[in-house]
C-alpha cells in the first residue's frame, strides 16, 4: 500500500511539474520584460479544441505600442497588422480590403479572436502575464518563452508556440506604418474577421 501511494504520489507530482514548468532563473524574466524590441515565429492556436488548426504569424514589436503581425502565405502575405500611436491597420492584399481603427483590445478582439491589447500581446509573448489572462503557462528557452499559453477573460483559450524569438532585434520604424492601400475596398471589423478566418 505504501509502494501504491508513494507511486501515485510521484506521478501526481510528475504532472503537475508537466502542467506547469519551472521558471528561469529571475534575471532571465527581467531581462524579458524589459525588452525594448522583439521579433518571432508564432504557431498560433486559439480556442480549446486539441484539434484545433494552427496559424503561422510572424511578429515583430517595439516597445511600447508599435507592434507587426504577418500571416504568411504562398504569393505574399494573407495579412499584415500594424498597431503605432494607438491606431491599427490591417492589410489584405489578396482580398484588396484595409480596414483601420483604434489600436484596443476590442477592436483586436473583432478582428483576431483574441482580445489583446499591442502591449498585452508584448506581454504574452515575453513572459508576462497580461491583466486580462488566467491561467498562464510559460514554456521558457535560455532567454525567452518558446511556448506561451492562457485563458483571456472572454473564455478565449490562447496557446501560442514560439519559434526563433530574438530580443532587442532592430526593427526599422518603417516597418510600423500604415501600409500603403491605394485602390484598396474599405472594410468593417466583421469582415475582417472573416478574410481573418479564411
Amino acid at each position: 500500500m505504501r509502494r501504491l501511494s508513494a507511486a501515485l504520489l510521484a506521478a501526481t507530482l510528475t504532472a503537475a511539474c508537466a502542467h506547469h514548468p519551472p521558471p528561469p532563473p529571475a534575471d532571465v524574466v527581467d531581462a524579458a520584460r524589459t525588452l525594448a524590441s522583439y521579433s518571432a515565429n508564432l504557431s498560433v492556436k486559439i480556442g480549446g479544441r486539441k484539434v484545433a488548426p494552427r496559424t503561422l504569424v510572424v511578429a515583430g514589436f517595439k516597445r511600447p505600442d508599435r507592434l507587426r503581425l504577418e500571416m504568411p502565405a504562398a504569393g505574399g502575405a494573407r495579412l499584415v497588422l500594424v498597431t503605432k500611436d494607438g491606431q491599427l491597420t490591417a492589410l489584405f492584399p489578396r482580398s484588396r480590403a484595409v480596414f483601420q481603427g483604434p489600436a484596443d483590445r476590442k477592436v483586436l478582439g473583432d478582428i483576431t479572436g483574441v482580445a489583446l491589447a499591442p502591449a498585452d500581446v508584448m506581454d504574452f509573448l515575453v513572459g508576462v502575464v497580461p491583466p486580462v489572462v488566467s491561467g498562464y503557462v510559460v514554456e521558457w528557452g535560455p532567454a525567452l518563452p518558446k511556448r506561451a499559453r492562457g485563458k483571456l477573460d472572454d473564455g478565449t483559450r490562447l496557446d501560442v508556440v514560439i519559434n526563433d524569438p530574438t530580443a532587442g532585434v532592430a526593427i526599422d520604424e518603417h516597418a510600423f506604418d500604415t501600409p500603403p492601400s491605394a485602390g484598396y475596398r474599405k472594410i468593417t471589423a466583421g469582415e475582417a474577421r472573416d478574410l481573418w478566418a479564411k
